[in-house]
């Protein structure tokens, strides 16, 4: 939950970084900019949540380089991640088996 949090805060501070324009022309924020604060979490973690499982459906994604980039690491993150755990369960049931 931590890292979802984080990762939530990243995504919505990146796009303030990368213009200077207060509409957020060419980033993924540039359709969301009338959302109040709350509901602009919200989203984030929606989105944190679809990339880090890897489901992804698509309808937020990274509209500039450094986007994608962030993007990308939130993908390999959810990959390691899920691989992590899938390794752990298959070691534990195959310590039980014995």
């Amino acid at each position: 939950m931590v890292l979802c949090h984080i990762a939530t805060c990243l995504w919505v501070i990146i796009p303030q970084f990368t213009t200077t324009e207060d509409n957020f022309s060419g980033t993924w924020m540039e359709d969301m900019n009338e959302m109040d604060s709350t509901s602009l979490y919200a989203l984030s973690f929606y989105w944190t949540i679809t990339t880090i499982t890897t489901v992804g459906y698509g309808d937020i994604s990274g509209k500039n380089p450094t986007e994608w980039v962030f993007c990308s690491i939130m993908m390999l993150v959810g990959v390691i991640s899920f691989s992590f755990a899938n390794g752990s369960l298959a070691s534990i049931l195959s310590n039980y088996d014995e």
